[in-house]
């Protein structure tokens, strides 16, 4: 499927469960100000972020190299 997604991207450092450092960036949608479309959805023909809450779409990790 074929999205839009207008957002902010963050990433996060954290600490996987052996020790090592890793990176996740996301985009986040924020209430105002992000948006989800579906732009091929079947079906129901329509898409759209309503801005309940504040999901994020993992964007793919990755670990600093040593």
């Amino acid at each position: 499927a074929k999205v839009y997604i207008e957002g902010q991207l963050e990433t996060r450092k954290w600490t996987d469960k052996d020790g090592q450092e890793k990176y996740t960036t996301e985009v986040v949608l924020r209430p105002y100000r992000g948006e989800l479309t579906m732009l091929d959805s079947k079906g129901s023909g329509g898409g759209g972020y309503g801005g309940g809450g504040e999901p994020s779409f993992e964007g793919g990790g990755s670990s600093g190299g040593s």
